[in-house]
């Protein structure tokens, strides 16, 4: 998506705040062109999101600031945990979701108001 806004790392973290508690897809996928062109998913979960700790929980506990910022990006998806550091490149806003991009040919996708296709597990817009 080339018209997709731009999103600090806190902004995309804001945002994915905002789908705590709701169904989410996540989806890691590569591309072995270059450059990236056709994109292939190596990793697909479907399920609640919701957050290890909250904000006051780690507040609370008086982390040093890189402990504290790596809990407030880690999430659930189901009962799969996510880290989504501040080291994870670029982050843009989609129609339905975040897209990161930790290297050229790497991105991961969470997505809101999509549902598991039974063969593939992957998601469709609702």
């Amino acid at each position: 998506m080339t018209n997709a806004p731009n999103l600090t790392h806190d902004e995309a973290l804001l945002l994915l705040n905002d789908h705590v508690g709701k169904d989410v897809q996540y989806s890691l996928s590569t591309s072995y062109d270059d450059p990236p062109n056709s994109w292939v998913r190596v990793l697909t979960l479907h399920g609640a999101l919701t957050r290890v700790a909250e904000p006051e929980e780690i507040d609370a506990a008086e982390l040093p600031e890189r402990s504290r910022a790596l809990f407030l990006s880690t999430y659930r998806i189901g009962k799969q945990s996510i880290v989504l550091p501040p080291t994870l490149g670029s982050a843009k806003g989609l129609p339905r979701g975040i897209e990161f991009t930790p290297a050229e040919n790497v991105r991961l996708q969470i997505l809101w108001g999509a549902t598991p296709s039974p063969a593939t597990g992957s998601g469709e817009p609702v």
